[in-house]
């Protein structure tokens, strides 16, 4: 049997097995032990092989089996490529100039978590969208801090999902920019601004995805909708985050589909989950006295709350956490990292501070305990202030983001891994990220979720850019994955 294009590694090894013994019969557990692979993923894998024509399913009993059509060749396969590269390259090239100008005009629109809403920018986007005919529509918690859902073909029930947010971190000191941050400026191929790579230049990729999706005319059998939400770099501050984006468009059922693409950019990595995040927010409580105060001095009266705080973060410094191996993160290890927020404390210059209050942060992989580290950092902490009279402490959880990881065989990770690498010509890796993101709501929902943008650097700190000609190619990006990924999945 000639092998079927367009087919996972498994998929084709499972056609391959089949095929090589005609006369027996093969249930998805004995499959599965005879490809020495996971039954859960090879469920997956096999209903699109059914759904497609490609295999046989056969009930006899209580058992399902498998088997390969004795007449299949590749002429005859299905599956079939329905793009025109070389029109999509023409059209790609036709509209980079509009491309880079829109994501020029996304970062000259402030959107700083905390101090911008973003009502300005969600606005400038619902009118550029709607002036190429594409569906769009508000979904908001609060007025000033919409959401936004753009569809390609809303009447259609199944939906291939493009996600990003709308909001960005803030700029530090401005004197550390070589350009003003919000200035969308452009030297050496880069364009600089806040926001360029975390993720506007994302959001201007995904909404050129849709518009070339309806002006091409692609004959999809689902929708493609793009989903842009608040609120969710409001993680980088000591504020609760999501619950005015994706959370609150969760619990309103307005998530769903069969695949996601979050569009942060950054490197040539498919991220395919993420470390979790804890962050416990630390409080030291003392008395206050005046400094001046006899009885201070004699250490009488007084419990400097910030000194106490001091010595706990010291201590928390030297925590160890679990050395583990997990094949999604082959560079990323657990790591706390105590006082990730300024302290507060004190009240006046010339008083004893009687509270203080800071952030520690767990980041963690999958598999890690979290509750037992929670419980030894508290530990730590009661066991120092029992060492002080007078002092004591408290601890809120007000993070908690679960670690998440796809299987690297998922059909919407092999379909962006391959389609990354016929574009950029060059070797893509499929690996966990460091930083989280919302794609855990989506993997916990059920929808497969990967991570990629366009090319750039500086997230989170001065002079981020994203490389103009990254653009073109990352829309280049998704029109293939979302055609492969049809391919794979029907």
């Amino acid at each position: 049997m000639t092998v079927v294009n367009g087919l996972t590694n498994i998929q084709q090894q499972v056609l391959g097995f089949l095929s090589n013994r005609p006369n027996e019969q093969f249930y998805l557990r004995k499959l599965a032990a005879a490809l020495d692979v996971d039954p859960g993923n090879l469920s997956r894998l096999i209903q699109s092989l059914v759904k497609s024509g490609i295999l046989n399913r056969q009930k006899i009993g209580n058992q399902v089996y498998f088997s390969v059509p004795n007449t299949l060749k590749t002429s005859e396969a299905p599956i079939s490529n329905s793009l025109d590269y070389e029109l999509i390259k023409q059209k790609l090239t036709e509209i980079e100039p509009d491309l880079i100008k829109l994501t020029q005009n996304l970062i000259r629109i402030p959107s700083v978590s905390g101090e911008h809403p973003e009502r300005e920018i969600a606005e400038f986007i619902l009118r550029f969208v709607r002036s190429y005919g594409l569906k769009a529509q508000e979904i908001t918690k609060d007025v000033f801090r919409p959401n936004l859902i753009i569809d390609t073909d809303p009447d259609r029930k199944e939906t291939f999902l493009l996600v990003g947010h709308m909001d960005t971190i803030g700029v530090g000191l401005i004197s550390d920019w070589e350009h003003y941050p919000f200035s969308g400026h452009i030297t050496g191929g880069r364009i600089i601004g806040r926001g360029a790579v975390d993720m506007k230049g994302g959001i201007s990729c995904a909404i050129f995805t849709l518009i070339l999706v309806k002006e091409l005319d692609l004959k999809l059998p689902y929708n493609v909708r793009l989903v842009l939400v608040s609120n969710e770099e409001g993680g980088s501050t000591d504020t609760r985050i999501f619950d005015q984006g994706m959370e609150f468009l969760i619990k309103s059922k307005q998530i769903f589909g069969k695949a996601a693409i979050y569009g942060y950019g950054g490197s040539y990595n498919i991220g395919i989950g993420h470390r979790g995040v804890l962050r416990i927010r630390i409080k030291t409580q003392g008395e206050n006295i005046h400094t001046g105060s006899v009885k201070w001095q004699k250490r009488e009266r007084g419990v400097n709350a910030v000194t106490g705080m001091a010595e706990i973060l010291l201590a928390l410094e030297k925590m160890s956490l679990p050395k583990m191996n997990h094949p999604a993160f082959p560079t990323h290890e657990n790591v706390i990292t105590p006082g990730t927020m300024i302290l507060h404390g004190g009240s006046a210059v010339s008083t004893v501070p009687g509270e203080c209050t800071t952030v520690v942060e767990v980041r963690y992989l999958p598999g890690l305990d979290i509750n037992s580290i929670y419980t030894q950092i508290k530990e730590t902490c009661e066991k120092i202030v029992k060492r002080r009279v007078g002092l004591t402490v408290n601890l809120e959880k007000f993070v908690e983001i679960p670690p998440v990881a796809l299987s690297s065989e998922e059909p919407v990770v092999e379909a962006l891994k391959e389609a990354c690498q016929e574009v950029y010509e060059k070797p893509i890796s499929a690996r966990g990220t460091g930083p989280a993101n919302e794609s855990f709501m989506l993997i916990n929902m059920g929808i497969p979720t990967v991570v990629f943008g366009p090319l750039g650097s500086g997230a989170h700190a001065a002079n981020e850019f994203v490389y103009s000609d990254s653009l073109t190619r990352t829309v280049e990006v998704y029109l293939r994955t979302i055609e492969k990924f049809l391919r794979l999945d029907y």
